[in-house]
């Protein structure tokens, strides 16, 4: 049985097996520059295990980002950290609603349904009929229904806020579930790039140990 050779990695100073060690002479020039650039004194013959080389591989696709902000901070880290991202935002976000913010969806949801609709028709059917034909004596509330409109008034005016409120908490649920689904995407096309890129060393090694063994069986045919 074969014994594997194992060469230190230029950045960790661990040692791997060839297989999990890559050259430095196949790297693209932006991503060999920036490990040039925190180890100056590295040559070209030397090797980086894939985990050092996919942080720098980050480091250069994160410079293609004019500014980094806090969510795509967020997604280099879980890319460095080999962390999930996606994440349920209505059972997240429904968690943290306050005692006040459940009434409001509750009522903002009553008061848009049919339910609330036929109730507070049939209400007011009722009412009418209560103060319009002889049924009391002394209807409290004759036409044309002074208290009818007083309680309808109050009540558009207080259902206004509440549902503005039950809005706007879901216009945030939204920008939150936007921004979530761009961390994910951007967290999409990082790893695409990634696996792109070492796709392409893969091949480039691969043709340059091609090369060699084409050069040395010429040179074994000549001998």
């Amino acid at each position: 049985m074969t014994r594997q050779t194992t060469t230190k990695c230029c950045i960790c100073g661990l040692k791997f097996e060839n297989s999990h060690l890559f050259p430095l002479l196949l790297l693209k020039v932006e991503v060999y520059e920036l490990i040039k650039i925190s180890q100056p004194k590295l040559r070209k013959n030397d090797f980086i295990c894939f985990k050092d080389l996919n942080h720098y591989k980050l480091k250069s696709i994160q410079k293609i980002l004019p500014q980094v902000k806090t969510s795509e901070e967020k997604v280099i880290n879980s890319v460095k950290n080999q962390e999930f991202l996606s994440k349920d935002i209505h059972h997240t976000y429904h968690e943290k609603r306050t005692f006040g913010e459940k009434l409001a969806d509750k009522v903002a949801t009553f008061g848009g349904s049919w339910s609330f609709i036929i109730s507070f028709t049939l209400f007011i059917i009722i009412w009418i009929i209560f103060n319009s034909y002889k049924v009391l004596h002394n209807p409290f509330d004759p036409f044309p229904y002074i208290l009818l409109n007083l309680i309808l008034s109050c009540l558009a005016a207080l259902q206004a806020p509440i549902i503005m409120m039950s809005q706007n908490r879901q216009e945030a649920k939204d920008r939150l579930r936007a921004t979530h689904d761009y961390e994910v995407n951007l967290k999409a096309e990082f790893e695409i790039r990634m696996l792109n890129s070492k796709i392409d060393d893969y091949l480039q090694a691969s043709l340059q140990r091609i090369k060699q063994l084409e050069e040395q069986q010429e040179k074994l045919s000549k001998a």
